[in-house]
């Protein structure tokens, strides 16, 4: 192995391999910030355009040159989950017409993050699929290096406000526990 130096340790004719290992479960840097995106007149327009509309719902949102921003006084959290776990989640929350507002980045397709209220005051053990993320949060259309943020559901006024962090982890140990061990 080799020393810092660049020099092999004593005893081994081997230089050193240095593995950089991402986990497929934490996706947290892509969606904390995107980086400086080049936009035109038009994307800013869109950009303004859906600023002033979760405004106009009251959402403490700000703009932040080409970034819209749920703010950290929210009282948010983001919770980034693998696509058909959220699939299902979002399916189960809506029958109980608590569907948090649900965010697609085009960097991570196999995850999206779900918007959700009143973060619970303990940790919660959520699985480790899942990913807890405070505020900021990054709101669609913010562009970044492989398109804008989207939105996975259509968002309304009183979104942010119908799930909250504990609902979701409640629902999802309750669908986990089916999937894992279903009824006989």
């Amino acid at each position: 192995m080799r020393t810092p130096g660049g020099e092999n340790e004593p005893g081994s004719d081997h230089p050193a391999v240095r593995l950089t290992v991402l986990s497929y479960y934490q996706p947290e840097s892509i969606w904390e910030n995107a980086d400086t995106i080049i936009t035109t007149g038009s994307e800013l327009d869109g950009i303004e355009s859906a600023y002033q509309t979760y405004q106009e719902w009251g959402w403490p949102v700000s703009l932040r040159g080409d970034q819209v921003r749920l703010e950290t006084q929210a009282d948010m959290v983001g919770l980034i989950i693998p696509t058909l776990l959220a699939t299902e989640l979002t399916t189960t929350l809506a029958a109980q017409r608590s569907s948090p507002p649900v965010v697609v980045h085009p960097a991570a397709p196999t995850h999206r993050m779900l918007v959700c209220s009143e973060p619970f005051a303990v940790a919660l053990p959520w699985p480790p699929a899942v990913l807890r993320v405070d505020p900021p949060l990054l709101l669609p259309p913010t562009p970044t290096p492989r398109g804008p943020l989207a939105w996975g559901n259509q968002p309304h006024p009183h979104g942010l406000r119908l799930c909250r962090e504990i609902d979701a982890f409640a629902a999802l140990r309750t669908l986990l526990k089916d999937l894992l061990f279903p009824p006989p």
